[in-house]
């Protein structure tokens, strides 16, 4: 019965693109090039990760044709997606200016953010107001939610980097006291460099906002969005993405810790 209402909401798909004729054969799909497990960029320019393999899965079942494409660092991302060049970006923040030029599917899996600092500087961590008074830092083109964001704006002295690694290596030369980021990608990274055995996480998260895919309002595909919801819906409920992040946990950590 599955297989009918696919191959029927396949035909339906067909019917409207041809009857537009405004839509691309090929839906081109990006996404941050430094979050494993959630999608990173692998030897070669290839970007996988479990958002990835997650928007292959969806737009397979929905009979669309998928490109996925490394875009560059994650700020020349976000703009290809608003100038269209991209149509879909596998896994992003909500927030007001993002909002403006993507149209933001249901919440795929919660992302918890934390503080990372040196072994033997830890500080007390129960409020963003711990915070103040301290220096930080975080990566280039990152938003961890409008309200922190106006706060460490209008509060917090911090700096952008453009790299995790290069983060970790600032917080190893003592300029700064902490490095804001995904607890996810910043285990996995300490993990296969070793600077696991420098760094740790504060306890408390600083925020845990929720992951989305996006579409560009640019593009052409916008119209699966309420389809692609109920996938992701459905994805989420019976536990293929948590399976696909322990899947992708695994592959990052055995595949670069092996080459230190």
């Amino acid at each position: 019965m599955k297989q009918v209402s696919r191959i029927i909401i396949s035909i339906i798909f067909c019917f409207i693109f041809s009857s537009t004729c405004s839509v691309a054969e090929v839906v081109i799909v990006s996404g941050h090039p430094a979050y494993p497990p959630v999608s990173w960029e692998e030897s070669g320019g290839r970007l996988v990760g479990a958002a990835v393999e997650m928007t292959q899965i969806i737009f397979s079942e929905l009979g669309v044709s998928v490109m996925v494409k490394n875009s560059g660092p994650w700020d020349q991302v976000q703009e290809k997606a608003r100038t269209g060049i991209i149509d879909v970006i596998c896994a992003a923040y909500m927030n007001s200016e993002r909002k403006q030029y993507m149209q933001y599917t249901v919440a795929f899996l919660r992302d918890p953010v934390v503080a990372f600092v040196l072994k033997g500087r830890e500080f007390p961590f129960a409020c963003w107001g711990d915070l103040e008074g301290k220096k930080g830092t975080t990566n280039v083109g990152e938003s961890y939610g409008e309200t922190f964001d106006r706060f460490s704006k209008a509060r917090l002295s911090m700096n952008r980097a453009p790299t995790t690694r290069e983060n970790f290596r600032l917080l190893l030369n003592g300029k700064y006291d902490y490095f804001i980021f995904g607890m996810y990608p910043g285990l996995a990274e300490s993990s296969t460099t070793g600077y696991d055995k420098f760094i740790a996480p504060l306890p408390n998260c600083v925020v845990s906002p929720n992951f989305h895919m996006t579409f560009s309002k640019r593009s052409s595909f916008t119209p699966l969005l309420p389809h692609v919801n109920r996938i992701i819906d459905r994805l989420t409920e019976d536990g293929t993405i948590e399976r696909l992040v322990k899947k992708y946990q695994k592959q990052y950590k055995d595949k670069y810790r092996s080459t230190q």
